[in-house]
């Protein structure tokens, strides 16, 4: 119960008098990319690899900051369309109205992979919302129709939430999409891949660093924790899924975190405190420490990422993260791995920002592959570490690999392209469970988009080509898929 005890002081010392604030959802890069320049230039402190983000995090930073004659172009441009934005999106005690519509082409022979701009799921899809924020309390209600649906689910409150703030800190029921880590193409542990799984959530709603001189070398700091269930037509129905992330910025060049998530309990399986403990300090490996299949409490992940700006005039960040499929002892082991480098500036009308990625979600123990062991728990969650059949960390599942390149660039008029090449092999080993492709394949896609005004509201459009093929077969297939997503506040 030390842990428990733990969480409960740092809640019970950390605790201020805040407001309730909307959250900074996933899925709008050009937001992401004025964020992340506010922060890598010093002007927000708050850590930005945690998403959603809530606004009080970065509000006193974006209402007190000022530009000098010397400040970059690209700092003063973010900086304006995002005190824009909050102000838009921080009135309290009004009802705000929104509809949305989204269309887009599908061969069920082309995969299709997502990332953090990712926004349409189906072929069609039309939604209302309504949101409110008060003093000390918020919520957000989307219903959304989806027509043929791939899970066989017509209606969803996808993007929900409601919440009250307590002592500096947000509790919250949501189906709010998740995303940790620094990744732009993909997270290896909590990405939008997968439709949002409804939770509880605890969140500290600023980033103060702590008072006390023995932690406030951790600099800024925010803690999320979860408990979600995932759905009931699967091998262990309405398993439970938990999540803890701490993330803090020791440097202000410098953001680090730190993640767990596990899979635990269900229909079927212990939920009793013996089995949570066992879950919570580790001893949950089959063959170990007298743990059996029938008695295992759960399936469990956990890693670190880095994100860090060399120099501080220097427009460069470089980041890792590295998540455990297994553990050796409290180590993760069976680690996947990603790597990233991203650069950013000014070019006429337009700030640009150039992204290299790179993701392999094989486990590797040393230097050597095992196969068949990334987002798969065959001995009690026979369904893997997914929801409603696609991967809650990164878009290419299991043993596979991928390059990608994005260039974006975004106008001063809330225009904005996007500009990606992503060259992979899924599946490498050409075995086990991977929901994009059940054989080795070879993928290659090249995406353009363009986010503009229209009627109000936000109009996204896209176009793609998809080259694939599976290595087994010999057959090569690939096609153009469309996509519109038009958004619009009332």
């Amino acid at each position: 119960m030390q842990l428990y005890r733990v969480l409960l002081a740092v809640i019970y010392t950390t605790a201020h008098s805040a407001v309730a604030s909307p959250f900074i959802e996933v899925g709008d890069m050009h937001l992401r990319h004025d964020m992340t320049v506010l922060a890598d230039h010093g002007i927000i402190s708050a850590p930005v690899t945690t998403w959603p983000i809530s606004w009080n995090s970065v509000a006193d930073d974006i209402r007190t900051a000022t530009v000098k004659s010397d400040t970059p172009a690209v700092v003063k441009n973010a900086l304006l369309r995002i005190k824009k934005r909050y102000r838009r999106q921080s009135t309290q005690g009004r009802l705000q109205l929104s509809g949305r519509f989204a269309a887009k082409t599908r061969d069920d022979t082309v995969p299709e992979l997502r990332n953090f701009a990712s926004a349409p799921r189906e072929e069609a899809e039309a939604g209302v919302g309504v949101e409110w924020m008060g003093e000390t309390a918020a919520f957000k209600l989307n219903a959304t129709y989806v027509d043929d649906p791939e899970d066989g689910k017509d209606y969803r409150a996808d993007g929900s939430y409601a919440g009250v703030v307590l002592g500096g800190w947000s509790y919250s029921v949501s189906t709010l999409d998740r995303w940790w880590g620094p990744g732009y193409e993909g997270s290896l542990i909590l990405s939008s891949n997968a439709r949002p799984v409804p939770a509880l959530s605890l969140q500290r709603m600023s980033a103060t660093p702590f008072e006390s001189p023995w932690l406030s070398w951790l600099g800024p700091w925010q803690l999320k924790f979860f408990t979600g269930q995932l759905e009931s037509d699967r091998h262990v129905p309405q398993a439970k899924l938990l999540g803890l992330r701490i993330n803090f910025k020791p440097f202000d060049s410098l953001e680090v975190g730190l993640s767990r998530t596990a899979q635990w309990g269900g229909e079927g399986r212990p939920e009793d405190v013996d089995s949570f403990l066992d879950m919570l300090l580790g001893n949950d490996n089959a063959g170990e420490n007298g743990v059996t299949p029938e008695n295992q409490p759960g399936n469990q992940l956990a890693g670190w990422d880095l994100r860090w700006k060399p120099g501080k005039t220097l427009p460069l960040v470089v980041y890792m993260q590295r998540i455990g499929e297994d553990q050796a002892g409290i180590y993760p082991t069976a680690n996947m791995y990603q790597f990233g480098a991203e650069t950013w500036g000014s070019l006429g009308h337009y700030d640009y920002r150039l992204v290299v990625e790179y993701s392999d979600t094989s486990a590797y123990r040393g230097s050597n592959h095992d196969w068949n062991v990334a987002y798969n728990h065959g001995s009690v969650y026979a369904d893997g570490y997914r929801f409603y059949s696609r991967s809650l960390g990164h878009t290419i599942d299991s043993d596979s690999a991928m390059t990608s390149i994005r260039y974006s660039l975004y106008g001063h008029n809330a225009i904005s392209w996007q500009f990606v090449v992503n060259n992979g092999k899924i599946n490498r080993d050409n075995e086990g469970q991977n929901a994009v492709s059940a054989n080795a394949m070879d993928y290659t896609d090249l995406q353009v988009s363009r986010r503009q005004p229209l009627w109000r509201g936000d109009l996204n459009l896209g176009l793609a080509y998809i080259d694939v093929k599976d290595r087994q077969t010999g057959i090569a297939n690939d096609e153009i898929q469309a996509m519109m997503h038009w958004h619009r506040r009332f």
